[in-house]
């Protein structure tokens, strides 16, 4: 009797536990459920601003590829006075602080993926891409704007006002000054390359052999791309330019006025609106995170089933 008793309880507890897991395993699969259909209505949001951003970025690189091969076309002459090489050099400065800024998140995007790791790795990844290609486009840019200041020596042999030959003085301090800037940056980054193959030996390295790898291989792009241009800037051809008028150049300064304004403006609200998606990748690595822990509670629940 009391073997009988005992059958029908190792039963009943038997069941119980079934009904346990059942309960168990449907619990999950319900949060399972909500939490992917808020993951795609999340992702479904950041395609859609990811969208706008990409159009936003077409338009401003249409426009800065506008003002750099207009200003790339002319040059003073002794009645223009410095307007055209004044908006060259303010063209290179802007240049310039937008490389600044785009290293400078490349920098933080790097720290993220290595230590923070609060956003998906592949996400990363492609911003960091992306940055890369417009650290190259600036490049690129400079160095075709500093080609077109012309040389002092082309202004002395050809030009008798004493204007041209202090603009031809000045274009030459600005691409002095610019190729040293450049053999600067040569510099710093030979020196990370330098570290990241030491972090190559290190065993207990926070960053993965593949990680450090891609990062050297991207390095050594910048290196070649500012090689490349200092050479250009120094020993290149320069580009031949058109003289302009007094009246022909205030006109064309009124135009890049206008021009620059509308793209400052448009990249600003660009910067905001990356900023903001970038934010929103912090909590898709969340939410997926969320689904793989979910996925792997059920996983174990129907193997204990079998």
């Amino acid at each position: 009797m009391k073997r009988v008793i005992y059958a029908l309880l190792i039963s009943a507890l038997s069941l119980v536990a079934q009904e346990s897991k059942s309960a168990k395993t449907e619990l999950i699969e319900k949060k399972l459920k909500l939490v992917s259909e808020k993951q795609q209505k999340h992702d479904a949001h950041i395609k859609k601003l990811s969208v706008h951003l990409k159009a936003q970025d077409a338009s401003i690189e249409k426009q800065v590829k506008e003002i750099v091969n207009l200003i790339s076309k002319f040059k003073d002459s002794n009645d223009s006075g410095t307007r055209i090489i004044r908006h060259k050099e303010q063209a290179i400065h802007g240049l310039s602080k937008s490389i600044k800024h785009y290293s400078d998140l490349r920098k933080k995007m790097n720290q993220e993926l290595v230590y923070a790791k609060r956003y998906p790795a592949e996400d990363i990844q492609n911003i960091k891409d992306w940055l890369d290609t417009k650290i190259e486009l600036r490049v690129a840019q400079i160095t075709k704007i500093t080609k077109s200041l012309g040389s002092y020596k082309e202004h002395h042999n050809w030009y008798r006002s004493s204007q041209n030959i202090q603009n031809a003085k000045r274009a030459d301090k600005d691409r002095a000054r610019l190729a040293k800037d450049m053999e600067k940056g040569i510099e710093s980054l030979t020196e990370k390359v330098k570290k990241l193959e030491k972090e190559l030996d290190n065993v207990n390295s926070k960053i993965s052999m593949a990680d450090i790898a891609a990062e050297i291989t991207a390095l050594c792009k910048k290196i070649d791309l500012l090689e490349s241009s200092v050479k250009e800037i120094k020993y290149g051809d320069h580009s031949k330019t058109k003289q302009m008028s007094r009246t022909a150049a205030s006109g064309l300064d009124k135009d890049l006025r206008s021009m620059i304004r509308d793209v400052h403006s448009e990249a600003q609200t660009f910067n905001k609106g990356l900023e903001s998606t970038i934010r929103l990748l912090a909590a898709r690595k969340v939410y997926n995170e969320e689904i793989d822990k979910l996925e792997a509670q059920l996983k174990i629940l129907k193997e204990d089933k079998k």
